[in-house]
């Protein structure tokens, strides 16, 4: 028996699957990658991580959702999937990264790595880079691991939330809504609070970075109407329009999170309520091109960091426009090869048992915090 109602509105009714969403995955850490990389076009690229916490938010919820509704949601089954989707990746890219810090840093900065590094096997990179903040800091190009605070982020979301829908026993839309916008107002001042107080508190940890994640569960859930076609052409074109103009015109100066990332998230939740259909956007969103740079989007994500601040290390200066360029084609050649044969066999290999999967995944946990 599911134990609540039928939240979902009208046209929200199945959870089926959106190539738009995977295009929108492809703006987003395309536009990490090329903030990263140093392309003056894209000087606000940083808020592609927010629009990946909007769509996690989203897709995360509708899942809980649907198998909440069914009466088949455990919470064993839904980490037994996220182990599935983030362990295989994450860890080969750390032992990489691993024997390539042992080779190319020098003994302070390959200490800093091996604290990152035992931080990482227990999802806890943001406080270690948040606890890290101050005058003795090291630069950014110096910390391989850096970009993995936000999958910190969603890691403790991820062991949060799913518990906190299903110990508080919701058994209505209108509950369900209440919990849901009673964390995004919470967490929106928090955040607004905290870039105000501490900038790297605002910036690293999970309280004043939930909202975004809430965002995307409100639009998964939300009694939102069904639009007519024009409706959905002028909300997909507003959504990416305060998307496009924060990569272009926000920068790494300005205060942020806060009310600053209203704008991209914003952008990425009106992308997603108006899309899924035959909106202009969304049929570009849904180019195979597109969709394909979404597939791999994580192994991207986890690939151009290390590539980059290794090779600045290793050439002891920065990179020709060049090599910028080779870096990104190594990155997407080490994206494509991590998606296709590490993610993607794991993720179906059903004859693998979770008893295995775990004993495994904390084999890993443990091994890569020992190397530490």
């Amino acid at each position: 028996m599911a134990i609540f109602e039928d939240p979902r509105p009208p046209g929200h009714s199945a959870l089926r699957y959106r190539p738009d969403v995977d295009g929108l995955r492809a703006v987003a850490v395309l536009a990490v990658v090329f903030y990263h990389y140093g392309f003056w076009q894209v000087p606000g690229g940083f808020v592609g991580v927010d629009i990946f916490f909007v769509i996690s938010g989203f897709l995360i919820t509708g899942l809980i959702c649907n198998e909440m509704l069914e009466g088949r949601f455990t919470i064993r089954h839904f980490y037994e999937r996220r182990v599935r989707r983030i362990f295989p990746a994450l860890f080969a890219m750390l032992a990489v990264a691993s024997v390539a810090a042992w080779v190319l840093l020098f003994p302070v900065d390959f200490e800093a790595y091996a604290k990152s590094l035992i931080a990482t096997a227990f999802f806890a990179a943001n406080f270690e880079f948040w606890r890290e903040v101050g005058y003795f800091d090291l630069a950014a190009s110096f910390k391989p691991l850096l970009h993995l605070w936000s999958i910190a982020v969603e890691e403790q979301f991820y062991l949060l939330f799913p518990a906190l829908l299903f110990l508080t026993g919701t058994s209505s839309r209108r509950k369900l809504l209440m919990t849901i916008g009673a964390l995004f107002v919470l967490s929106l001042a928090c955040s607004i609070w905290e870039v105000g107080q501490s900038a790297a508190t605002a910036f690293y940890l999970l309280p004043s970075r939930m909202w975004e994640l809430m965002l995307g569960a409100l639009v998964s859930i939300a009694p939102l109407p069904a639009l007519p076609r024009w409706w959905r052409e002028a909300l997909s074109l507003a959504g990416a329009a305060l998307i496009g103009w924060t990569i272009w015109t926000y920068d790494r100066w300005m205060p942020f999170p806060g009310m600053a990332a209203m704008a991209p998230c914003l952008g990425a939740a009106l992308l997603i309520y108006a899309g899924g259909k035959d909106s202009a956007i969304s049929r570009a969103l849904s180019l195979k091109p597109v969709v394909f740079v979404g597939l791999i989007s994580y192994s991207l994500y986890l690939w151009h960091w290390p590539v980059l601040v290794f090779a600045q290390i290793a050439l002891n200066r920065a990179l020709h426009p060049w090599e910028i360029y080779a870096c990104i084609a190594l990155s997407f050649a080490l994206a494509v090869f991590s998606w296709r044969y590490i993610e993607t066999p794991i993720r179906r290999h059903r004859a693998l048992g979770w008893r295995p999967l775990f004993s495994g995944a904390a084999a890993a946990m443990a091994v890569t915090a020992l190397g530490g």
